[in-house]
């Protein structure tokens, strides 16, 4: 197993593990963040209800954001550890992103708006992954093309 292969593994399991010991015991890890960050301003009274976010951010939301970019990077990682092609651009992979991007965020508004519930996994599609692999993958293309120019 490469290096690449071998730390993209390791990061997913890692943020994997945190966010499911997170979960199960009933957000311990973002109390003990919000505790140890904000001190006595931690679970004060912030418009009639009680809080973390008196001390100026929502503690167990920013410790999810980082899991989610940990284990996508993670995952990253592990893919261009197996298929370098992956990350490489063409015509039809942009269509392809296009017309995934166009259709969850019709998926999204959809169940959205028929269920009236708030649909979290389309939306993360299109905000986060759609974005994040097509930088990669145009850094990966830009790299690749001046590679090949240079042993031209």
């Amino acid at each position: 197993m490469n290096k690449t292969k071998k730390a993209g593994l390791i990061a997913v399991i890692i943020s994997t593990s945190i966010f499911l010991l997170e979960k199960l015991s009933g957000n311990f890890i973002s109390s003990f963040l919000g505790k140890n960050i904000c001190g006595e301003k931690y679970l004060q009274e912030a418009n009639g209800v009680l809080s973390d976010s008196a001390c100026g951010f929502n503690s167990d939301m920013y410790l999810v954001l980082f899991l989610i970019l940990f284990f996508v990077t993670g995952l990253v990682m592990l893919i261009a550890g197996l298929n370098k092609k992956f990350f490489l651009l063409s015509w039809k992979k942009i269509w392809i992103l296009i017309l995934s991007g166009f259709v969850s965020i019709v998926l999204h508004n959809l169940i959205s708006g028929l269920m009236g519930i708030e649909e979290a996994f389309f939306f993360i599609i299109v905000i986060f992954i759609i974005p994040i692999y097509t930088l990669i993958a145009t850094l990966f293309t830009l790299v690749n093309f001046i590679k090949k120019r240079a042993n031209i």
